[in-house]
């Protein structure tokens, strides 16, 4: 067998399995496989949260959470987006940062050279808004980034917040795919009611990641949308993630939203960037969308950076080399698999020859105990055929003394009538 995978090879996985997201069934195949690699590569399980380094950034993160993880092998998630809001963004801008997990995109925004003038960063999780804070402090990023411990959606008010094993599932519901540990009551806002207590701001920059509820969080922004003409407005269609009713109301939003002049782009790892309408439904839309005023200079400058994006991409990432290396790492995992199953067999041939023993031990002894059986009903029948003949010849006693008495009975009434 070849020599154990290196980090290297399951950031190769991590990344095939994000471009074969679409199929539900190699994206878990690959699951499995790097679930299983993540023992076999060297990891240090006194280093529990970093720091890493992430760019020109050093984080803190939980390698404990499913979502984090990655991160130690060198995997980066979402990177052409993040990459986007560093570009997009215009020196002394407006970035929201609205789900923003452990700080990656918030952060290193506030970092970026220009930086912006002003990163707000809303989150609820207790466990990712512990590591966004820490992070801000680390890379010396308070005076830009202002943390929100809230949600935002269509209201004002409070929700029950659904903290979940893996970070990212974590939201407003339950996106069932991940564990829930605990639940949370948290405040949520509008995002008018915060972009009005912040000075409002134009916004350049909007990221949305909030588990299925895109469409509150939009509802409650109709006044920052309408006071930001340059903003692009970034945010996850997943219809995993959303009920029928949420995908029908965040439809009928984006519907809205196109009727009053604003185009979607969708952007995913299996096609390039489109168009898209909303009227036709969600059903089976799994990307990014990204929100601009149709003719706005955001949406030109929206289309050229993504171009930009996506062709340095395609020159730097070297797709055959990192598919080459998940291929190793799967070649690895099937010559492990295939020896599991090899001792598993030999461990089941020996179980069943220990069985075929212990069938022909059993044979054995009911044979005898058959035998022991028989011997016993011959004596049985033989002691009952014994009471029987014991049983016959009293009964004939009992015949003979009854006929006696009868007799003797007989004998006394003559005497007695002799005597009379």
């Amino acid at each position: 067998m070849d020599k154990k995978p290196t980090p290297d090879t399951l950031r190769d996985l991590y990344e095939l399995r994000d471009l074969c997201a679409e199929d539900q069934n190699i994206s878990a195949f690959l699951s499995s496989i790097i679930s299983r690699l993540h023992r076999e590569v060297a990891f240090d399980d006194t280093l529990k949260s970093g720091p890493v380094r992430i760019g020109t950034c050093t984080f803190e993160l939980d390698f404990d959470d499913p979502f984090f993880r990655p991160f130690f092998f060198g995997y980066r998630h979402e990177q052409l987006y993040l990459d986007f809001c560093l570009t997009a963004g215009p020196p002394g801008g407006v970035v929201w940062d609205v789900g923003a997990s452990a700080g990656l995109y918030a952060v290193q925004i506030a970092k970026a050279k220009p930086p912006p003038s002003l990163v707000l960063a809303f989150e609820p999780g207790a466990r990712a808004l512990k590591l966004l804070r820490r992070n801000v402090e680390r890379n010396n990023a308070g005076g830009i980034v202002e943390v929100f411990d809230c949600a935002l959606g269509a209201a004002d008010g409070k929700a029950a917040f659904q903290e979940a094993r893996n970070s990212a599932m974590s939201g407003l519901s339950d996106t069932r795919r991940s564990p829930i540990e605990r639940v949370r009551p948290v405040a949520v806002r509008t995002a008018d009611a915060v972009w009005a207590e912040t000075g409002k701001r134009p916004v350049d920059i909007m990221k949305i990641d909030v588990e299925g509820h895109e469409s509150e969080v939009l509802e409650g922004a109709a006044g920052l949308l309408s006071g930001s003409p340059d903003i692009t407005v970034l945010f996850e269609i997943s219809y995993k993630n959303l009920s029928p009713e949420m995908a029908s109301r965040l439809a009928s939003r984006l519907a809205a939203l196109a009727e009053a002049g604003w185009r979607f782009y969708l952007s995913s790892s299996e096609e390039p960037v489109r168009t898209f309408d909303a009227s036709g439904g969600l059903k089976e839309v799994n990307a990014t969308a990204l929100m601009v005023r149709a003719g706005s200079a955001a949406e030109g400058n929206l289309l050229r950076i993504l171009k930009s994006l996506e062709d340095r991409g395609g020159k730097d990432h070297g797709t055959g080399k990192f598919v080459l290396g998940a291929l190793t790492g799967i070649k690895h995992f099937t010559e492990v698999l295939i020896l599991e199953q090899q001792r598993q067999f030999e461990q089941l041939s020996a179980e069943l020859d220990g069985l075929r023993r212990q069938h022909s031990d059993m044979s054995k002894k009911t044979e005898s105990l058959s035998a022991k059986l028989k011997a016993t009903e011959r004596i049985a029948h033989d002691k009952l055929s014994e009471k029987q003949g014991i049983a016959e010849l009293l009964t004939e006693r009992s015949r003979q003394l009854n006929e006696l008495m009868e007799a003797c009975a007989a004998l006394r009434a003559e005497l007695e009538r002799h005597q009379g």
